[in-house]
């Protein structure tokens, strides 16, 4: 009984070990991806807004580009559903992800306060040029100001 439970301590620990080196998001199978960075974003036309941004962060260094589709805006404090497919070029490696989650208006009060729109949801990629990057899934934010300007943040679960 003693040989078996310090066995399974044993293997506890070299999974707790595994876990701390590469974290939870590599555990399952994914990269852990994170990024963030600042560009710009086009008033919304027939419900599509584009982004464009330079990030650099964890992993990817390079352009994000994005559709965020944005069925109404809501009124200022409220919040409705939104989706957006994303790509992120690094050099000469393309990663694509999908997006799904909402979009939350925003009163502006220049010159403090400029944002007009909040995008957040999660995120998986579904395609990429490099191998071992199935699985990754996070959350994205964007955030719409009323000058043009955007900030993206991407983060692993």
């Amino acid at each position: 009984m003693r040989k078996l439970t310090l066995l399974a301590l044993a293997g506890a620990l070299a999974l707790a070990a595994l876990t701390a080196t590469t974290g939870p998001a590599a555990a399952k199978g994914g990269v852990p991806i994170g990024f963030s960075g600042t560009g710009t974003h086009q008033p919304p036309e027939w419900g599509l807004t584009r982004v464009q941004a330079d990030v650099d962060g964890r992993v990817l260094d390079g352009t994000f580009t994005a559709g965020l589709r944005i069925p109404a805006m809501p009124a200022p404090g409220e919040c409705g559903p939104a989706w957006m497919s994303f790509a992120v070029r690094d050099g000469g490696h393309w990663y694509d992800f999908v997006s799904l989650g909402e979009i939350c208006a925003h009163s502006p009060q220049p010159p403090t306060s400029v944002v007009y729109a909040v995008y957040t949801g999660d995120f998986d990629l579904y395609e990429s040029s490099r191998p071992g990057f199935a699985d990754t899934q996070g959350w994205v934010s964007v955030r719409l100001a009323t000058d043009g300007r955007a900030s993206v943040e991407v983060f692993p679960h």
